[in-house]
């Protein structure tokens, strides 16, 4: 590599990887695109209950990401009522409207009183009259449940669940390795791990590194700009 050049030689990453990815990147013959893991498995039946379809709008491809608990509505136990968790209240569950997030005490043997309305039985606690929701898929006892605007397949849905249950994940972790995380990263008053720091500096070099190609200026010879300039 010519010194001063404005590029990082690096080992090409498709030489780590196996069958069947072939790459014949010159004119784009012989690539053969097989898509991310997670799209894969939600093709095939193996992801969460709930899913995002997105399109990228320079290639067109249809890919999947999980679901955001910022992007579902959210029913706490800390908003039911500290009436209905103590003894002899008659309450044994509560109905829930995702869509207009009300809710009202409902009992389990009784329809529910509308369409787009969701039936939750909660457990009482004998301390301080707590209220604990209990999860339609595991029935384990959450202080929050999560009501995901899509199915396993991305198709519009209302599902309730726990977030385990849902496979939900968090914005935050969604934005991991993007340029605003590292420059965050890079930007903390507070001391990071070597291995965060590490990747950060591996994602802004990375994207300097595509900005430089989009804009051709890799194809420039630094002896050939200097003598321009003499």
């Amino acid at each position: 590599m010519r010194a001063g050049c404005w590029t990082t030689c690096r080992i090409p990453y498709f030489r780590k990887l196996r069958p069947p990815y072939t790459f014949h990147m010159k004119g784009g013959r012989g690539y053969q695109r097989v898509g991310d893991a997670f799209s894969r498995a939600v093709q095939e039946g193996r992801g969460p209950r709930t899913v995002m379809t997105c399109t990228r709008p320079r290639t067109g491809r249809t890919y999947y990401r999980r679901v955001s608990a910022q992007e579902c509505s959210t029913l706490t136990a800390a908003a039911l009522p500290a009436l209905w968790g103590q003894p002899g209240s008659g309450v044994q569950g509560v109905a829930w409207n995702p869509a207009t997030a009300l809710f009202q005490a409902h009992l389990i043997d009784r329809e529910a009183p509308g369409e787009g309305w969701v039936q939750i039985r909660f457990t009482a606690g004998s301390a301080r009259a707590r209220v604990g929701l209990s999860c339609p898929h595991c029935g384990r006892t959450c202080r929050a449940l999560h009501a995901a605007p899509t199915d396993d397949q991305g198709r519009p849905a209302t599902l309730v669940g726990c977030r385990a249950c849902l496979g939900l994940t968090d914005a935050a972790r969604q934005r991991h390795k993007c340029p605003d995380w590292a420059a965050s990263v890079l930007h903390r008053a507070a001391p990071t791990s070597d291995t965060t720091t590490r990747r950060a500096l591996q994602v802004m070099e990375g994207t300097a590194s595509r900005f430089v190609r989009h804009l051709g200026l890799h194809r420039d010879r630094p002896d050939a700009m200097s003598a321009e300039n003499n």
